[in-house]
């Protein structure tokens, strides 16, 4: 996991569900791994996590990102927000 600091001044820490970071993804939100099936092709599979979030088990698919923000909550972000909010620390 990596820290990671929002537009304002919140820093959280966050990774991008991959096949390499999926299990570590995993133990890290203590969600469920779980494999996705292509719906037009059924052998291309994909890695993602169900993620526990305040409202409930979020979906994390692969290139979303997790996060775990100051008050040690986890969300679930596509990367396109993700990138347009946050920046390396």
């Amino acid at each position: 996991m990596q820290r990671y600091k929002d537009l304002g001044s919140e820093e959280v820490e966050a990774a991008e569900v991959m096949p390499s970071t999926v299990k570590d993804i995993t133990a890290w939100c203590k969600g469920v791994e779980v494999v996705e099936i292509d719906p037009f092709n059924s052998t291309n599979t994909f890695v993602g996590i169900n993620v526990p979030t305040p409202e409930g088990n979020k979906r994390a698919s692969q290139y979303n990102f997790v996060v775990k923000d100051y008050a040690g909550d986890f969300s679930v972000l596509e990367d396109w927000k993700f990138h347009a909010r946050f920046q390396r620390v």
